[in-house]
């Protein structure tokens, strides 16, 4: 059982591109397939592996963030099949000459309000709280919910 050639297909190649997250972030992908002629009854898992098949999680020619994230085996005959390749990624958002990488994208800030409780034991000038008693302890374990 061999394989007797593996060829890229030129009818079969797509791409597709979409920012988001504000445009803070572009997602992209890449379709591509291979011709493959081999023996009859040739197990999956060596078509999978053939010569010139990207392997999963390799990456894209140019992209270090793109990689190879699925394949599929169309048989179109007991000697020849089609692989087709999805690869996934993101790239950075500059221009054409910038950096493809997801590193450089602007970060994503959050001003959300956050509320705590947090432990008083003073007043809003400053003093101390103390008890009315004779004694004039300071109070302990007063929580208060804080907004920030």
């Amino acid at each position: 059982m061999a394989i007797q050639s593996v060829d890229k297909m030129w009818s079969r190649s797509a791409s597709d591109a979409t920012f988001s997250d504000k445009f803070r972030k572009l997602d992209i992908g890449f379709v591509e397939a291979y011709q493959v002629l081999h023996d009859p009854n040739e197990p999956k898992l060596n078509i999978y592996q053939a010569q010139g098949i990207p392997a999963a999680g390799s990456f894209y020619p140019g992209f270090p963030f793109v990689v190879a994230e699925a394949a599929q085996i169309e048989t179109v005959s007991p000697i020849f099949s089609i692989v087709t390749i999805n690869w996934k990624g993101e790239i950075g958002p500059g221009g054409p000459n910038a950096e493809p990488s997801p590193i450089f994208a602007p970060p994503k800030l959050d001003w959300d309000d956050v509320e705590t409780e947090e432990e008083v034991d003073e007043d809003w000038n400053g003093a101390p709280i103390l008890q009315k008693t004779s004694s004039r302890l300071k109070v302990s374990s007063v929580l208060l919910q804080i907004k920030r």
